[in-house]
């Protein structure tokens, strides 16, 4: 399986204040990141999981429709880091 960036500094990334950030009803920039990070997670562990039995996904798609699906999986991965990323530095800003 493709390594995700299931870092743990991401899971547990606050302010300083007492409440969570992530736990804020309110719709922050910072939030809408994580939001979108995690969303785009489980679309990489759906997508990985249907690639991983490769005859199985040529039969369901295609063989060139499962190499474009590998493509979308590493720019999927690489962008996952990037927001990894910008989670991370988001609090020394």
């Amino acid at each position: 399986m493709k390594e995700l960036n299931n870092k743990p500094e991401v899971a547990d990334v606050c302010d300083e204040k007492p409440v969570c950030c992530c736990d804020s009803s309110e719709s922050t920039p910072f939030s809408r990141l994580v939001e979108e990070k995690h969303a785009l997670d489980e679309k990489i562990v759906k997508l990985n999981a249907f690639l991983e039995d490769d005859e199985k996904a040529c039969k369901i798609a295609s063989y060139p429709q499962v190499a474009q699906m590998r493509e979308q999986l590493d720019v999927m991965l690489r962008y996952s880091g990037i927001l990894n990323t910008r989670i991370l530095t988001w609090r020394h800003n």
